[in-house]
């Protein structure tokens, strides 16, 4: 213990920010992207390696697997960051 005290810094940390991924708009981007390009289920999972049954699950709102979701936002061509936020985030866009 003692050689990992040497590790830990000596000011107490005020506030870490949690990230929360807003599963909402994940899931209306990919059914809006998918309707639009009029592609099924099934047609978008086998052109990006995701099942259709996840594709459906994903869309009803469930959080998508890391794979599934680095694979559609491959898909989507957007950065996977775009679909988390802050609790300061979500602080500035209610002022």
């Amino acid at each position: 213990m003692n050689g990992i005290r040497n590790y830990m810094p000596h000011t107490p940390v005020k506030s870490i920010a949690k990230a929360h991924f807003d599963q909402d708009r994940f899931a209306q981007i990919v059914a809006a992207r998918r309707i639009d390009e009029q592609l099924s289920l099934r047609d978008l999972g086998n052109m990006i390696g995701v099942s259709a049954a996840t594709l459906s699950r994903i869309e009803a709102g469930r959080h998508p697997s890391i794979d599934a979701f680095g694979q559609i936002c491959e898909w989507l061509r957007v950065n996977p960051a775009e679909f988390f936020y802050t609790d300061e985030d979500a602080e500035v866009t209610e002022a």
